[in-house]
């Protein structure tokens, strides 16, 4: 007997829970600490000042399609410790296809490359070789803590590079764009290091020192926009980075319950986006520019409240 229009409706619908896993292996409030890298990126290299903005919508694009393949890649890996560790995981809980997300981890990073290529040919060669160290963390680095750790922070500094990249010959680039990709690689280095085992236990209390550093690093590295036009911006979202740096240490040296460490690396990786502000002040940007990467502060957290981030 035919399906009747009613039933054939239902059919087409799409399933809110196999929308709602894929959304899951994306880790959509990570998602919005991705395109400040870029901006930053290109700001520091002095793409805001030159008017040279039409190159950075394609390494945004790129970026967060490099990101979000990461994660389908590294969910894929981990299917069958997360069997054992975490079984609602998407991937173990069966409501998504394990061939599936692989196939939509290697579409998405192709895809990225390709769309590098409208921001020339030195963003494709960042975008390239993000594309290898993702694949090489998920694949091989990972085996090893220290190893693992240090890639997903290369990541990181090389995602910065790929905002640069869409200004054009590395020749113009000031030092601080190196400061940028450097403090944003040893960031996520250390927010890794406190993420590693967190479903099994708590982070290590030495770990957590490293970072209330990072306000002062930041600080040293980028005081020459202090004393510019804008300082005052400059000095207020320093303030806003190390408020949300201290507090989310103090959280964590008080924690006696590994399975809030989640929540709270999640939070470290958005607090990313004061420092992508940061550097966006010291580069000169004006309000606007500031105000539009800011804004992805809030909206991360406002998402959080229905993904996790780690």
């Amino acid at each position: 007997m035919p399906a009747s229009p009613a039933d054939q409706s239902l059919a087409d619908t799409p399933d809110p829970g196999r929308l709602r896993a894929w959304l899951t292996l994306l880790r959509p409030p990570n998602l919005f600490t991705v395109p400040g890298d870029l901006v930053a990126g290109f700001a520091v290299a002095g793409g805001v000042g030159a008017g040279l903005w039409p190159g950075l919508p394609w390494v945004v694009a790129a970026s967060l399609l490099l990101y979000a393949a990461g994660l389908l890649l590294n969910d894929w890996c981990d299917r069958d410790v997360d069997a054992q560790e975490r079984p609602s995981r998407p991937i173990p809980a069966g409501l998504v296809p394990p061939n599936t997300v692989l196939a939509a981890a290697g579409t998405f990073g192709l895809v990225a490359v390709v769309l590098a290529a409208g921001a020339g040919a030195m963003a494709v060669a960042m975008a390239g070789l993000l594309l290898v160290l993702i694949v090489f963390y998920n694949t091989a680095a990972r085996r090893y803590a220290w190893l693992g750790v240090t890639v997903m922070g290369l990541c990181r500094g090389v995602n910065v590079l790929l905002g640069a990249a869409a200004v054009g010959c590395p020749a113009t680039y000031p030092h601080e764009l190196v400061f940028a990709a450097a403090l944003a690689a040893l960031y996520i280095i250390v927010v890794a290091t406190v993420a590693i085992n967190e479903a099994v236990r708590l982070p290590p209390r030495p770990v957590i020192l490293l970072l209330p550093l990072f306000p002062i690093a930041l600080l040293l590295c980028g005081v020459r926009g202090l004393t510019g036009a804008g300082g005052i911006g400059t000095w207020a979202v320093w303030l806003l980075f190390t408020t949300g740096t201290l507090v989310l240490t103090a959280r964590l040296w008080r924690n006696t319950d590994y399975l809030r460490t989640p929540a709270y690396v999640g939070s470290l990786i958005g607090n990313l986006i004061f420092m992508q502000v940061f550097w966006l002040a010291v580069a000169g940007a004006n309000c606007f520019w500031l105000a539009g990467v800011l804004v992805l502060w809030p909206l991360g957290n406002l998402v959080g409240r229905w993904f996790y981030a780690s």
